[in-house]
């Protein structure tokens, strides 16, 4: 078994860290959405629903990716 004995130091990203990660994730996945959304409406959407803590790079991306499927689901209804 393996034990940790010492506090892993925590820091919340900073407003600038979590614009970045966000704007990061979007680029990576607009061909995902390019057909039925923009960047901007992504962005949108997503920041907020992203809280200014308690967030890392996985929830982020995990809201994004809510976000994305959102849009795509509405998209189908609407054809």
């Amino acid at each position: 078994f393996y034990r940790i004995d010492k506090m892993i130091g925590f820091h919340d990203f900073s407003a600038e860290d979590i614009k970045t990660i966000l704007d990061l994730e979007i680029k990576n996945r607009k061909e995902d959405f390019k057909d039925f959304s923009s960047i901007d409406e992504v962005t949108n959407l997503s920041m907020k629903i992203i809280n200014s803590q308690e967030e890392n790079g996985r929830t982020i991306k995990q809201k994004v990716q809510k976000i994305i499927e959102e849009l795509a689901y509405m998209s189908y209804l609407k054809s």
